[in-house]
């Protein structure tokens, strides 16, 4: 008998997952993402679908190391009116953004 494996192999910075998605007020919302290198600096921001910014904040150095990472907002969804949004995480040379839609 054989038994074969199947992997990949992330090449870049990703966004994996956002959820949950579609959101609904309460909830937390999740952002999973891979970084292939450690960052010097980097912020995550939230727009909504008119290019508003509604949320940021600057990341720490954990969070911006080389690895698989997640960030929580426990309390964003108190703060969104039902639409579509996009999570943008912001490194110094890199952009990675992620849609996630929001219902009251």
């Amino acid at each position: 008998a054989s038994v074969s494996y199947s992997f990949s192999v992330i090449e870049s910075d990703i966004i994996s997952s956002v959820y949950p998605n579609p959101a609904t007020e309460g909830q937390t919302c999740y952002i999973d993402y891979i970084l292939t290198r450690d960052h010097p600096n980097g912020n995550i921001f939230l727009y909504d679908v008119g290019g508003r910014k509604v949320f940021s904040r600057p990341m720490n150095a954990a969070e911006l190391s080389a690895g698989s990472h997640q960030l929580s907002f426990p309390y964003l969804s108190g703060h969104l009116s039902s639409g579509l949004y996009i999570f943008v995480l912001r490194t110094g040379d890199t952009q990675l953004s992620k849609k996630m839609t929001f219902f009251k």
